[in-house]
């Protein structure tokens, strides 16, 4: 029996680590998303106001991610406190 325990808790910390690690490279892949879409957004609009667009993204990008500090780290994760995460 304390085999089996064993075991079952080493699967629970490879799924823990698996969820992090598909986190971490989604969010990267949401990052990358939006350096593409400055790029594409810069090269359509004449020089002068690709220094907006670029700030236009930043801000999205900013609020993005304290919009899923704040509320979807929660709805993702179900709320439990041993999360580890604020």
């Amino acid at each position: 029996m304390s085999e089996l325990q064993e075991l079952t808790q080493r699967v629970e910390i490879l799924e823990l680590n698996l969820n992090v690690v598909w986190s971490i490279y989604s969010a990267s892949l949401v990052f990358l998303m939006q350096l593409g879409f400055a790029l594409l957004e810069s090269g359509s609009v004449r020089e002068k106001n690709a220094q907006t667009i670029i700030f236009k993204n930043l801000v999205d990008l900013t609020i993005g991610t304290f919009s899923w500090y704040l509320v979807g780290y929660t709805l993702a994760n179900g709320g439990s406190d041993d999360a580890g995460f604020a």
